[in-house]
């Protein structure tokens, strides 16, 4: 069957299915599952220029979605909604996919000196070929270096050091880094804290600086020693954006905590890997450092201005700041030739049938050679309730759809059932997966998705693999490595592009 053909072949079977599709929605059982609302940080920043009123208000006729587009100086925002409509009873949700991108042409052609940070995990668990791994890969980093580049290397067990302090990389400093860090050795217990603390002291001396810079923290276990919440440990890497640097993190082996290594990831705007083998460090550490030095726009923060009512569920896992009508987040850089993709999910009041709700506009702030800069507000259009299933399934813009269903979702819908599989809740992480199933396949049913088709082929062996996880005298095991594949599966799939990939 092909992707545009119908799926309900007949009258009766098409009137069933959207049927299936509305009793669904009027009973609460949203398509797109909510998220609880991330917790947001009040901001005391000046408000930001407020929108022109007639982005926030409903235009005259109703328009189906539309691709949004603006730029400036090489950089560009687009926006896109996944349907136009809302089902009256229905949850209220619509998501728009964000695309931040860098033309080629932004590229200054060298590559840009940057400052990077490697925060190196020495407790005791890294002993043996993790550590010999960490390092070679770090001697690795050290031979991409160029003379206009600066390098510190801050490493951490029950105590944190500076082994290298941020300096030019130099022929001569080189070499001596190289005899330096030969010496270095695992032992003792895990002060994540402590070296954050140091790697941001390092960042915030070095002054205003055009330069971009880059941490990235590796760690194979959990903080066992200094200040060991989640809660103060993602303060922390929340200094990240407020100081103008990226700030990512690697999971190495399978002892690590994924879900606080990839919230400190949110929190920096910096990347999260997961790495489950030997060898692949080096590779990471060189990605992350010619993205470093390939930056044109960093410091990126994306403002939606909101009308009374409508609300930001989730913008692809980043901290949400609020302040008045506008909800920022802050995504990090971009490097020449970059695309990238972040889902915003809306819940919008549902209103009697014909009800029209503006959904708002959205910018783009960035520094850009030293200079702050944006892109002014452009609408993200409206949504129209609607009482006519028919009408619904219709006004679904199927590809942003397909893309909302099996990324955008699905993605969040990884990270909570990573979370229930971490907590040993095997009933809840069975609930989600088949009440994500059951109405994504009542919706195909008539939208006729091939994508989505495949997408419900690959939920069936995850829901199975979720049972695996919880069988056996090595579930445990399995549960530990189902949540870290999941934990990064839905990383991946709500940051596309983010580090060209």
């Amino acid at each position: 069957m092909s992707d545009n053909a119908p799926r309900a072949s007949s009258p009766i079977a098409r009137r069933a299915a959207i049927g299936l599709v509305a009793a669904t929605a009027v009973a609460g059982i949203a398509f797109a599952a909510v998220p609880s609302a991330p917790s947001a940080r009040d901001t005391t920043a000046a408000t930001p220029p407020a929108a022109p009123a007639s982005l926030l208000a409903p235009a005259a006729g109703h328009v189906a979605p539309q691709t949004i587009t603006a730029a400036a100086d090489g950089i560009t925002l687009a926006a896109r909604l996944d349907r136009s409509k809302l089902m009256q009873g229905g949850d209220g949700i619509v998501r728009a996919e964000l695309t931040l991108a860098a033309d080629e042409s932004a590229a200054t052609g060298e590559a840009v000196p940057s400052d990077f940070v490697v925060i190196i995990d020495r407790s005791s668990s890294m002993s043996g070929e993790k550590f010999a791994d960490a390092m070679s890969a770090v001697q690795g980093l050290l031979g991409r270096l160029r003379p206009s580049d600066r390098l510190a290397v801050v490493s951490y067990s029950s105590r944190a050091q500076i082994d290298i302090n941020l300096a030019y990389a130099t022929e001569q400093a080189v070499a001596r880094w190289r005899t330096d860090l030969g010496w270095l050795s695992a032992g003792g217990s895990t002060n994540i804290s402590a070296a954050l603390d140091l790697a941001d002291g390092l960042l915030r001396e070095r002054g205003p600086s055009e330069r971009p810079a880059r941490v990235l923290l590796l760690s194979d276990g959990e903080p066992t020693a200094g200040d060991t919440g989640d809660v103060a440990l993602t303060a922390r890497a929340r200094r990240a954006a407020e100081q103008g640097y990226v700030l990512g993190a690697v999971g190495i082996g399978l002892g690590f905590n994924e879900i606080l290594m990839s919230a400190l990831a949110d929190a920096g705007t910096g990347n999260f890997h997961s790495l489950h083998a030997e060898g692949g460090l080096e590779r990471i550490l060189a990605a992350e450092f010619d993205a470093a030095r390939g930056t044109v726009a960093s410091g990126l923060a994306v403002r939606l201005r909101l009308p009374a009512g409508v609300t930001v569920v989730d913008a692809a896992g980043y901290p949400l700041e609020r302040s008045g009508d506008a909800v920022t987040f802050r995504p990090g850089g971009l490097f020449a030739g970059q695309q990238r993709k972040v889902w915003i999910t809306l819940k919008v009041p549902v209103g009697a049938a014909d009800t029209r709700q503006a959904l708002g506009a959205v910018s783009l702030d960035f520094t850009r050679d030293g200079a702050r800069q944006g892109i002014a507000p452009v609408a993200l259009g409206e949504v129209v309730t609607t009482a006519d299933e028919t009408q619904f399934v219709a006004a679904l813009d199927k590809q942003t759809w397909e893309k909302s269903v099996v990324d955008g979702r699905f993605a969040d819908i990884e990270k909570k059932l990573a979370a229930h599989v971490r907590a040993g809740e095997a009933d809840a992480a069975r609930k989600l997966l088949d009440e994500h199933a059951t109405r994504t396949a009542a919706l195909n049913l008539v939208v006729g998705s091939a994508a989505v088709d495949t997408h419900l082929a690959e939920v069936a062996q995850r829901r199975r693999a979720l049972d695996d996880a919880f069988t056996g005298a090595d579930q445990a095991h399995k549960r530990n490595v189902f949540s870290k594949m999941n934990t990064a599966s839905g990383w991946s799939r709500s940051r596309a592009g983010s580090l060209g990939r």
